[in-house]
């Protein structure tokens, strides 16, 4: 693809978003949301939907925005002017992808598959956390995974650690 044709899909892709948020299917919107309380230490919204389908549906259009904000031809310059508010833009939006991607696996008990979906997440996106409330509450939750049901999370605990404290010093 000419750098024109990817930035046409690209834009295409943000608009099927766009779209997707405002004339979303009145079954695939929530039939709870309540935003996160960090001070009451609930670092993920709750977002509670009738079924299993309706969740993997809603973490997939998570993962595709978090595809969608990484390859935005706007932010790929990594020098000059305006670079870094860029990024601090493009960490915010993962983060909050991430918080809604557990609070989607966390809410629905009844989709087990949603907590792996929500560590695939958490693996790629993780390292972007700086509040230390936020980076346990995501070490819980994959301590948690791979207590009830056996997924291998203790690579990620440390890969995210050592990127949190290289990040801190």
């Amino acid at each position: 693809m000419t750098p024109e044709q990817s930035t046409e899909r690209w834009m295409a892709l943000k608009e099927f978003e766009q779209r997707w948020d405002a004339q979303r299917p009145p079954a695939f919107k929530p039939i709870y949301y309540r935003e996160a309380d960090p001070d009451r230490n609930q670092h993920f919204p709750q977002i509670w939907h009738m079924n299993s389908c309706q969740v993997a549906g809603a973490q997939h259009i998570e993962l595709g925005r978090i595809l969608r904000a990484v390859s935005d031809p706007m932010r790929v310059s990594r020098l000059g002017i305006g670079v870094v508010a860029r990024n601090v833009s493009l960490e915010e939006e993962l983060r909050s992808i991430t918080r809604r991607l557990c609070g989607l696996a966390i809410s629905n008990p009844n989709c087990p598959p949603a907590l792996v979906t929500a560590a695939v997440g958490i693996s790629v996106c993780g390292e972007y956390f700086v509040n230390p409330g936020e980076q346990e509450a995501l070490v819980k939750f994959l301590k948690d995974l791979q207590f009830q049901h056996a997924w291998p999370t203790e690579a990620t605990v440390r890969s995210l650690r050592a990127a949190w404290l290289a990040s801190s010093q």
